[in-house]
């Protein structure tokens, strides 16, 4: 009988979902926090993230190709919030099936700007593509690294966000950070799936 995963008894005040960060490595959970008022985080190891969610999330590429190949359509970003300071672009988006208009992950996120050409930079400040479309189309090398799996209760807000009913409901997500092959933080991500069903088009969960 499944149990699914052990939460902590205390969840993590937003903003302490990773280690210790240098002072231009702001945490993105602050954007998702002034969206989504009384969210509350939990982490947990990849090994108690239930499927499909464990293969959607534990894995070092990118969300946007990953939910992609998932859901078996491309996906467009939809900016819900954001503001820029100095070289930094944060917001809070959707990434929706452009087929099925459907949300399939909530992210926030924080661009470092400086460290991208002109030209991705010029894209990235449009808020038309999501962050991984860029990468591919512009062939820029990057690393990219899980720092923590996490687990929350859906806020009313969120499930609206992400066409979930009213019925709360727990998701799942993770921390990421995209760097340079040198290590130069890129875009720190917090990312968070819907309920998904673990065989949407009849193939299971993906091959990461």
């Amino acid at each position: 009988m499944s149990h699914g995963p052990h939460l902590s008894p205390h969840p993590l005040p937003l903003g302490s979902t990773a280690p210790a960060r240098k002072s231009d490595e702001r945490d993105p959970s602050s954007e998702l926090a002034a969206e989504f008022p009384g969210l509350e985080l939990s982490l947990l190891p990849a090994e108690e993230l239930p499927e499909p969610y464990r293969s959607l999330l534990a894995h070092e590429q990118d969300m946007t190709s990953t939910l992609g190949r998932f859901h078996a359509e491309s996906l467009v970003l939809e900016v819900l919030s954001q503001t820029r300071e100095a070289g930094l672009l944060h917001r809070t988006v959707l990434l929706v099936g452009a087929s099925s208009g459907l949300p399939r992950e909530l992210g926030a996120i924080a661009i470092h700007l400086e460290r991208f050409a002109a030209a991705p930079r010029q894209e990235i400040l449009a808020c038309r593509k999501p962050l991984g479309a860029i990468l591919g189309e512009h062939r820029i090398p990057y690393r990219s690294r899980p720092e923590g799996f996490l687990a929350l209760q859906s806020t009313p807000n969120m499930r609206a966000a992400l066409r979930l009913g009213d019925v709360p409901g727990l998701l799942y997500g993770r921390r990421n950070a995209l760097r340079t092959p040198a290590g130069d933080l890129l875009a720190d991500v917090l990312e968070i799936l819907p309920a998904v069903r673990e065989d949407p088009a009849g193939e299971g969960p993906p091959a990461l």
